[in-house]
């Protein structure tokens, strides 16, 4: 698989999305964030511009990462 590489707009938030990723790790299952929840927090809280699938693929890759 080719390494992927992150959009501009979404790079400049990877700790803090890898922070609520880990921060999920302790809560419970029903309360961890989807890919949508993360792509819906980015745009209401910071008004980032990016598509929900550029977010979708981050998570998925990094929650492989954080097992």
């Amino acid at each position: 698989m080719s390494e992927y590489h992150l959009p501009p707009s979404l790079a400049v938030f990877e700790r803090l999305i890898d922070e609520w990723l880990a921060a999920d790790m302790e809560a419970p299952r029903k309360q961890r964030h989807t890919a949508r929840r993360v792509w819906r927090r980015l745009v209401d809280e910071h008004g980032v511009v990016v598509s929900e699938r550029q977010v979708a693929r981050y998570v998925r890759r990094r929650r492989r990462e954080l097992g």
